[in-house]
């Protein structure tokens, strides 16, 4: 338990911790990896639930919570179900782009709809570029009323279930990441389509789509932010974003290590429980360790965004790097626990580390983040 936590937190951490997730969650964890799908009526509980509303503002229908109250739950769905846990972050993209950029006719419009729990995707990633945003192709051209987007995008996480959307598209092409704008829209517009489903590695129940737009007319009164401030914008919204990755990674890192610590408790070998071996207890230890250490470091920089902190991307992309690299780091350590046993599927331990080594590439590779890092650092930009 956090500490710095205020008395509704530790009191939402612990109805989630203790009652939603083991009774309504977990044991439908296996049901979402083998179907690759989230079930209808858990969505349904969620949204229900609030969880997919927590950043709109209580005047809006919403939960009216903080970065910190949303990291709270996506740490407590990513123990039971990876998928869920992103479900739960994605539930916070809308929010956080009305709360970045949005005008007031804008949240007037959309958060209302977004507290009734929305799925939103953010599309961002082309063929030819994911990291490096500037270059991306999909264009926006202006006519009048509206803009026609054009172009494709990959790996769109949610992008075949999604309500609505948030894309990034060069208005002004010739002008690198200053010619870029933010639109958010609902699905069915004409001239949107949805192409492969991609087979993932990983995070099973979360799908990944193609989206392909073909002069989708987009109204103007849709666009984030002036012309051009698409990617200044998507910057502060992905400083937020990838702390919510980091709180993912935990919750990740947490669920293997307890299903670690009773599984060491309870298997014996030699006539004794493993978890007597000492070589067992360094495990756990280092496991433990790593995953205390994320916590500090995820609720840390969650506080500061709730307190106003701006332009801090050394500590966001640290979130999200040492995040998902200590999620890696401890569910690989987990199955080493549970020996030949932990490499199958009837335990989740392998399920948990091929979803941790998707939270090392998501938005923005983990080399790429330790550049922001380090060129914040030493007062230079690395890439």
């Amino acid at each position: 338990m956090i500490t710095w936590f205020t008395q509704e937190q530790k009191a939402f951490q612990e109805t989630l911790s203790r009652r939603i997730i083991p009774e309504k969650i977990a044991p439908r964890s296996d049901e979402i990896e083998e179907r690759d799908q989230i079930p209808a009526d858990v969505l349904d509980f969620i949204r229900e639930y609030g969880i997919l509303s927590i950043l709109v503002p209580e005047e809006y229908g919403g939960q009216g919570g903080d970065l910190t109250t949303l990291c709270i739950a996506v740490e407590e769905f990513s123990k039971a179900s990876g998928a869920l846990g992103g479900l739960t972050y994605a539930g916070a993209l809308g929010a956080l782009v009305l709360s970045t950029g949005g005008t007031e006719e804008q949240k007037k419009r959309f958060f209302p709809k977004l507290s009734k729990g929305k799925v939103v995707a953010l599309v961002l990633t082309e063929p030819d570029c994911g990291t490096d945003l500037a270059a991306i192709r999909t264009k926006a051209v202006s006519s009048g009323d509206e803009y026609l987007i054009s172009g494709t995008k990959i790996f769109i996480s949610n992008g075949n279930v999604a309500d609505m959307f948030i894309l990034l598209a060069k208005t002004n092409p010739n002008d690198g990441s200053r010619g870029a704008s933010i639109f958010l829209f609902e699905k069915g517009l004409p001239g949107f389509s949805i192409g492969k489903l991609e087979k993932k590695m990983g995070l099973h129940g979360l799908p990944m789509a193609e989206l392909i737009f073909d002069e989708m007319p987009v109204p103007s009164e849709n666009r984030i932010g002036e012309e051009g401030a698409g990617f200044k914008i998507m910057m502060r919204l992905l400083d937020k974003s990838r702390v919510i990755i980091g709180a993912w990674a935990l919750g990740v890192a947490q669920g293997a290590l307890e299903y670690a610590i009773n599984y060491a408790k309870q298997r014996t070998a030699f006539g004794r429980s493993i978890g007597q071996f000492q070589t067992v207890q360094l495990l756990v230890a280092d496991m433990a360790a790593r995953t205390e250490a994320t916590r500090a470091l995820v609720y840390r920089v969650a506080a500061m965004l709730d307190e106003g902190a701006t332009n801090i991307p050394q500590y966001t992309s640290m979130v999200k790097y040492f995040a998902s690299d200590s999620a890696m780091a401890v569910t690989s350590s987990a199955i080493q626990v549970l020996g030949g046993h932990g490499y199958i599927a009837d335990h989740p331990l392998e399920r948990m580390m091929r979803d941790a080594k998707a939270l090392q590439l998501l938005e923005g590779v983990n080399q790429v983040q330790r550049l922001v890092v380090g060129g914040a650092l030493l007062g230079m930009k690395s890439y």
